[in-house]
Parts: C-alpha cells; structure tokens; sequence
C-alpha cells in the first residue's frame, strides 16, 4: 500500500515538473520569489508547495545531487516550513513530514516520526469530528509493522500530543 502512496506522490512531483517545463528561466525565479514571500508570510499551503517543487524546482535532485549544498539547504529550510505549518494544524504538511519521514526525503528515513506524524493527521481528523480517512489508517498500520511496540507507543503518544496543541492553537 505505501508504494502505491509513493507513485502517487512521484506521478504528482512529474505532473508538476512536466506542467512547467515551458516556463522561462525568469518566470521560474519569479515564482520562486512569490513562493518566498507567501512562505514568509505564513499563507496556508506555501510549505506543502515548497516541498512539493524540490530544490529550485527540480524534484529529482533530492536523488540526482543528495550531497549538493543547494539540496541540503532546501532540505533544512523544507523541514521548517512544513513544521511551522504542521502547528498550525495544516494537515497536508502533517502528511507531507510523514511521507517525507517514510522515505528519506528531508534526510534520513525514520520510520517512527513517520508514523508521529500520520498519527497526528489522524488524531486532529478525529479531534474535529470528522471519520479519519482509509488511507490513514492503512498507512498507520503499515509504519507500525517496522517498528517496537516500544516505537509504536512513543510515536502514537507523541502524535496525540502535536495533535491536541495544533487543535488548541487553531
């Protein structure tokens, strides 16, 4: 099932790539540059587009140049983003740490903040009385099937907790 969620995501990143294949170099920096200042000024979504656009744009190099300053740089940045977003109670960038836990892409793949993060997707579903989705739930269960009993607990309590904050704070 976490392939499946993984195409997805990859047919996601090509379609985007392939979307603005025609765009100038200019056009580029200045979207770059609206992102930026939306970015900074906290505009809900701005941290999952970020992270959605790879460095500079360019979705592959996360695996074409992993040791480039520019990527380890975009990777730093991404992960604030999404964390600044994430306690704002923005489920898509709890689901956008959460993959990129599952599978490396902020740096080192680890499978217990994965699931921290997908548990908190799932809490604030249910904190605000709404059925948590299928998909979560398998996803759920599957990062569970890698990890301790030990693991799972400290994960679940821990994405109870940043889902009771997020839910205060929103």
């Amino acid at each position: 099932r976490s392939n499946e969620i993984r195409a997805a995501v990859e047919k996601d990143i090509r379609s985007t790539i392939d979307r603005c294949s025609d765009l100038s170099q200019a056009q580029l920096v200045e979207r770059f540059g609206l992102l930026n200042i939306a970015l900074d000024a906290g505009v809900p979504g701005a941290a999952v587009a970020y992270y959605s656009e790879g460095p500079l744009g360019d979705g592959y190099a996360i695996t074409q140049r992993p040791n480039d300053p520019l990527v380890a740089e975009w990777k730093a940045k991404a992960t604030k983003y999404l964390e600044d977003a994430s306690r704002t109670g923005d489920v898509a960038a709890l689901s956008a740490l959460s993959s990129a836990y599952q599978y490396g892409q902020l740096g080192p793949i680890d499978i217990e903040k994965a699931l921290t993060y997908e548990v908190a997707v799932s809490e604030l579903s249910r904190l605000e009385g709404a059925n948590v989705n299928k998909n979560t739930i398998g996803l759920i269960a599957a990062l569970e099937n890698q990890l301790s009993q030990k693991q799972i607990e400290a994960a679940r309590a821990k994405g109870i907790e940043i889902a009771a904050r997020t839910h205060k704070n929103s």
